[in-house]
């Protein structure tokens, strides 16, 4: 079975926005100084490499082929990670800046599950969405503790 090329389309800019998330949370990791937040933004870098991978894998699946693509918005998602370089270790603001970068990707997840074409991948990203979700949660309220702490 083929999914469509709308579909197809849909997962691909989740796959990009996973993609950044994943090398913006490993930049970060290099950031910062307490092991405990490395480990997270690390574990948060690994989370959205393997979310990657689940949609590829849905992909190809049903027999399509994901063409890696580079867009404007996806270069300017990735921009947030070396936003932020030069900053403090572990300075309130890295986490900032990895919050702002969960909410594009919410905002990607958003617009996908909000359209009609995910099929039968729509259980899994909306799952995907909602572990998003609780990361960016956390994320903040490491920030704004400001005394980050995992």
């Amino acid at each position: 079975m083929s999914i469509t090329q709308e579909t197809n389309g849909v997962i691909e800019g989740l796959i990009e926005a996973l993609t950044d998330g994943e090398l913006g949370f490993k930049v970060a990791a290099e950031d910062v100084s307490k092991a405990t937040l490395k480990q997270f933004l690390l574990g948060l870098a690994a989370q959205r490499a393997q979310f990657a991978r689940t949609l590829q894998s849905q992909v190809e699946r049903l027999n399509d082929e994901f063409e890696d693509s580079d867009d404007t918005a996806g270069s300017a998602h990735r921009s947030w990670a070396q936003s932020g370089r030069g900053d403090l270790p572990d300075d309130p603001g890295l986490l900032g800046e990895c919050e702002k970068s969960e909410e594009s990707v919410l905002a990607v997840y958003r617009g996908a599950l909000k359209g009609q074409s995910l099929g039968e991948a729509r259980a899994m990203v909306a799952d995907q969405f909602n572990k998003i979700r609780m990361a960016r949660d956390q994320i903040a309220a490491l920030r704004e503790s400001k005394a980050p702490e995992v």
